[in-house]
């Protein structure tokens, strides 16, 4: 079973840092789950927010800022003292950091909410991000499925996983996967049973659970046939 280390390490570093993602490669996970937005200028941060306010010192809407504005920003601090003045970095930090190390990304990308030519501009510079990996250390993600059929269409070649939480999910769940050609099912983890699994496999998808930070529950995963759970760190390599 697949280990990815929810938004790098972050149950010991700042998530969506290169601290987080460096603790990741240090502890043995060979995956990596990241969240990516774009800014006003199109620039991709990784940030699993829409704001700002939660994990740095700046504020707003990320898609409404620009490169420069994010620059400056403290990324580290409100996790503790010891990571003051980790950045935010770009999804292409975070590519030429696995191309150095040999590791896979999950790439999320967020639902666009300014939607039309930003959301079509997030799917296209993610899609080339993506590229830079290639399929085997690659995999797309998104709750927008609209945008991940879109994601298919300009890079059919990279893997992709049709995100749901419980609430979401519902019979309809091969239809939405149909929709972007996805090859993967990222459930919650209170949505997941033995018979969802079963059903996803019998439909030829796996399984990708979310998040999973108990290892008696992630062994009763493995045993129900899911290829893959995401961690903040407490479910080791």
């Amino acid at each position: 079973m697949k280990l990815f280390a929810h938004r790098g390490l972050s149950a010991d570093a700042p998530e969506n840092t290169m601290a987080a993602f460096r603790a990741a490669y240090q502890a043995g996970f060979t995956w990596i789950e990241t969240d990516v937005d774009i800014t006003a200028d199109g620039t991709l941060p990784l940030c699993h927010d829409a704001t700002l306010e939660r994990t740095t010192t700046g504020h707003g809407r990320v898609d409404e800022l620009r490169a420069t504005d994010l620059e400056t920003l403290d990324a580290g601090s409100w996790f503790s003292p010891g990571f003051a003045g980790e950045k935010i970095p770009t999804l292409a930090q975070l590519v030429d950091f696995a191309l150095e190390t040999g590791m896979g990304i999950n790439i999320e990308m967020k639902p666009c909410a300014q939607g039309g030519e930003q959301a079509r501009a997030l799917v296209h510079a993610v899609a080339q991000e993506a590229r830079r990996l290639g399929p085997e250390r690659a995999l797309v993600s998104s709750f927008s499925h609209l945008q991940l059929a879109e994601f298919a269409r300009h890079a059919p070649e990279i893997p992709r996983g049709a995100l749901f939480e419980r609430a979401s999910f519902g019979p309809d769940w091969r239809t939405i996967l149909d929709l972007s050609d996805a090859r993967y099912l990222h459930l919650s983890d209170d949505a997941v049973t033995a018979a969802v699994v079963a059903q996803a496999r019998a439909a030829g998808r796996d399984v990708h659970v979310y998040t999973v930070n108990n290892p008696e529950r992630a062994r009763q995963l493995e045993r129900w046939g899911v290829a893959g759970i995401f961690t903040d760190g407490f479910v080791r390599p």
